[in-house]
């Protein structure tokens, strides 16, 4: 669905539930290394 990062785009913002998220690579670059964070509203 492109919405996971990948080597190109290395974060990417979805929302999930009204929710906002972040997802950046890991620190290995990989693409089964993903950090998804819960992004704070401001």
């Amino acid at each position: 669905m492109g919405v996971l990062p990948n080597e190109d785009r290395q974060q990417t913002n979805f929302t999930i539930g009204g929710a906002p998220y972040t997802a950046t690579l890991g620190l290995s670059r990989k693409q089964n290394d993903i950090r998804v964070f819960l992004t704070h509203r401001t």
